[in-house]
């Protein structure tokens, strides 16, 4: 058995799920396993487009640090946010990224976490004292893009969740490093989407019925079976028998 997984070129390549009311929220989390061959620029999972139907974004922009983004589009150019310092150095390197949002309306209810350890450093907002909350808009959701930004590396394990995970919930999805199945986690009641990276094949929404479709995908990354049969040898559950 082996682990196929979609590998973004950091040119047109991403996954589309289409807008649904799950996927808008008020507080929320997002995680997912990234490897990033260049961490310039590289969305890992956003909803919408800036000034337009923008609701949340999740992503490294040029100085590699890695954002969450909460925006009310009811404003122009009006978000909360906060960041991490940059991660230049993790390039190639498998990270486990979270993102976590209270529902309120300061930079200050964001958290970020990488490996399962608090990571945030600063805050990026503007307008904010005019932001309100986010709104429910039409934009779908992209794995691996945002506006004409493309990931160049590796994402799965992508799930999306209704409530602001504790320090000790993401702890839990990091699993020591051993990537856990989203489903079997104790607020697993929460999760809105889950998505794992199915290679060139649609990616199942393991938690509802929200389906991602690759489009431009045409590479991907063969990762041998590991020791206990059910995973690769970089602690993911494998999809190819």
């Amino acid at each position: 058995s082996y682990n196929e997984l979609a590998w973004f070129d950091g040119e047109a390549d991403y996954v589309t799920i289409a807008d649904h009311d799950d996927l808008s929220f008020d507080a929320f989390s997002v995680s997912a396993w990234i490897n990033m061959n260049d961490a310039t620029n590289f969305p890992v999972i956003s909803k919408g487009a800036y000034n337009s139907t923008a609701e949340w974004l999740f992503l490294t922009e040029g100085a590699d640090k890695l954002k969450l983004y909460i925006l009310d589009e009811s404003v122009s150019n009006c978000y909360i946010g906060r960041a991490t310092a940059a991660l230049t150095s993790s390039e190639s390197e498998w990270l486990h990224v979270v993102g976590t949002y209270n529902g309120g309306t300061a930079s200050s209810g964001i958290k970020l976490y990488i490996n399962g350890v608090q990571s945030d450093t600063s805050t990026v907002e503007n307008a904010q004292s005019s932001f309100v909350a986010m709104e429910n808009l039409g934009g779908p959701v992209r794995v691996g893009r945002y506006n004409d930004h493309y990931a160049n590396g590796a994402i799965t394990e992508t799930s999306l969740w209704n409530k602001e995970l504790s320090s000790t919930e993401v702890l839990e999805l990091f699993n020591d490093g051993k990537a856990l199945d989203a489903l079997t986690h104790s607020a697993t009641a929460n999760i809105k989407g889950y998505w794992r990276n199915n290679g060139l094949s649609t990616w199942t929404d393991l938690k509802g019925s929200n389906n991602g479709t690759p489009t431009s995908v045409t590479e991907t990354i063969l990762i041998p079976q590991g020791v206990d049969g059910s995973r690769d040898a970089q602690g993911f559950i494998m999809n190819k028998a």
